[in-house]
């Protein structure tokens, strides 16, 4: 085994070339030695508008990439927290390390104001739920707290009762043992 090499026309994990070739006789307990396909060198950006940030970010990564940033505008055409575009374009055929940029609804430029809720102690998935219903814009970070659960927020970046624009970004701090941070 001589390591791994791109291949579009070979699928990851499969051998892509031999020596001796294929076909060729050879002497018992030869020796071949063989690459194995790493698959495409290149990968189409998937189609992740109107997706929620989250859903976005997962597909960008299942698919194998690995510089992903955010940035934020207002649209009164795609919902609060929802991928507005995408760069390089949906299909664009890319290597895995570019960055990849996705531009993020803040809403109406006339956004409405709503109120946070508390958080703590609730699951990551009910806390975004939550927060993706009234319109935050949610990301996450892990720490360690004997306070909750496993699983369940245990800081919030935008205190109870505050006031924000929906659009607003709130961090949530997921309890995640093993986490370097603690509160």
């Amino acid at each position: 085994y001589l390591g791994e090499k791109a291949s579009e026309d070979y699928p990851a994990g499969t051998i892509m070339e031999q020596d001796p070739a294929a076909g060729t006789k050879v002497a018992k307990n030869s020796t071949i030695t063989y690459y194995k396909s790493s698959g495409p060198s290149t990968i189409a950006v998937p189609a992740v508008t109107n997706q929620t940030l989250t859903d976005a970010q997962k597909a960008l990564t299942d698919a194998g990439f690995t510089n992903i940033t955010v940035t934020k505008a207002s649209s009164a055409d795609v919902a609060v927290g929802n991928v507005i575009s995408v760069s390089p374009d949906v299909g664009s055929k890319v290597d895995a390390a570019t960055q990849i940029t996705l531009t993020v609804s803040t809403g109406s430029p006339t956004a409405e104001k709503v109120t946070v809720g508390s958080y703590t102690g609730l699951s990551e998935a009910v806390a975004k739920a939550a927060c993706e219903q009234i319109g935050l814009i949610v990301t996450t970070n892990t720490g360690s707290s004997d306070v909750v659960g496993e699983g369940e927020v245990m800081q919030q970046s935008l205190e109870k009762g505050t006031q924000v624009s929906a659009g607003t970004e709130i961090t949530l701090t997921i309890n995640t043992p093993g986490a370097s941070n603690s509160s």
